[in-house]
C-alpha cells in the first residue's frame, strides 16, 4: 500500500510538470506572434524633399542709391555725406584760384538738382552783397512786403514746395552765408530747383553768387543745371542741400 501511494503521487507531480512546461511554452509562442503582427502593421510614411533657399548674410551691404557729386570739392562741401547737392570751390576767388567765379544777379539765379533721400532740411549758400546790409530770416508775423531776399524749394517745373524770406537788417555790403530752412519731403531721383530771389524791396540793389566754373568742381550736367536771370549757364551754384 505504501508503495502504491508514492507511485501516484510520482505520477502526479510528474503529471503537473508536464503541464507546466506545457503552459510555459504557449505563452512565449504567443507573446513572439503578437511582436511579428505589430511590426508588419507599422504605416510606410513618405517623405519630401523641401526646396533650400539660399539665405544673405546680415552682413551683406546693400547697395546704395549713386548720388550725383563734383569730382572736387572744399569748405562745406569737403564732406558732402548727407547732402543732396553740395557744391563748393576755394576761397580767395582770385588769379591762382580759379575753379569758381562771382556772378551778379540782376532777378534770381536757380539751380536744379535730383533728390538723393525723402526729405529736405535746409539750403546753406554763400551771398555777396554791396548795396545790401545783414540778411536775417523774417518770421511769419512780419510782412513779406519788408523782404528783400527770398529761397525757394520748386518743383523742376517752378512750382513751390518751401519758401524762406529775408529781411535787410542794415549796415554795410558784405560776404554772408544763409541757412534757409526749407522742410519739404520729396521723390528720391526727381528734379528739383532751388531760387534766389530779389523781392521788391531791393528790387534797385544787387547781390552776388559763387559760380564753379572747372569742370572738375561742377555738378553732374546730367543731374541739374544752372540758370542765371533765367539764362542757362556753364557752371554750379555754390551751395549744400541737406
Amino acid at each position: 500500500m505504501l508503495l502504491l501511494k508514492v507511485s501516484v503521487i510520482g505520477l502526479l507531480v510528474s503529471s503537473c510538470s508536464s503541464s507546466a512546461s506545457i503552459v510555459t511554452s504557449t505563452t512565449v509562442q504567443s507573446s513572439t506572434s503578437i511582436a511579428s503582427t505589430s511590426t508588419s502593421a507599422l504605416p510606410t510614411v513618405a517623405t519630401e524633399t523641401l526646396p533650400r533657399f539660399t539665405e544673405v548674410p546680415s552682413s551683406t551691404p546693400i547697395p546704395e542709391p549713386k548720388i550725383p557729386r563734383a569730382k572736387l570739392a572744399a569748405g562745406e562741401c569737403e564732406y558732402p555725406e548727407g547732402s543732396h547737392y553740395c557744391i563748393w570751390g576755394t576761397e580767395p576767388l582770385d588769379l591762382v584760384v580759379n575753379n569758381s567765379s562771382i556772378a551778379t544777379v540782376q532777378q534770381n539765379v536757380a539751380q536744379t538738382f535730383t533728390a538723393a533721400t525723402d526729405e529736405i532740411s535746409m539750403v546753406e549758400l554763400p551771398l555777396q552783397t554791396s548795396d545790401i546790409g545783414e540778411l536775417v530770416l523774417l518770421n511769419q508775423s512780419q510782412s513779406p512786403n519788408v523782404a528783400c531776399v527770398s529761397v525757394h524749394l520748386m518743383s523742376e517745373g517752378g512750382r513751390r514746395i518751401a519758401s524762406a524770406l529775408y529781411g535787410d537788417n542794415g549796415g554795410v555790403g558784405r560776404l554772408q552765408l544763409l541757412e534757409a530752412p526749407l522742410v519739404a519731403n520729396v521723390q528720391v531721383g526727381s528734379r528739383y530747383k532751388v531760387e534766389i530771389l530779389k523781392e521788391p524791396a531791393c528790387v534797385s540793389r544787387s547781390f552776388a553768387v559763387r559760380i564753379a566754373t572747372a569742370s572738375a568742381w561742377r555738378y553732374p550736367k546730367a543731374s541739374g543745371k544752372l540758370f542765371l536771370d533765367s539764362q542757362t549757364m556753364t557752371g554750379s551754384l555754390w551751395a549744400r542741400i541737406n
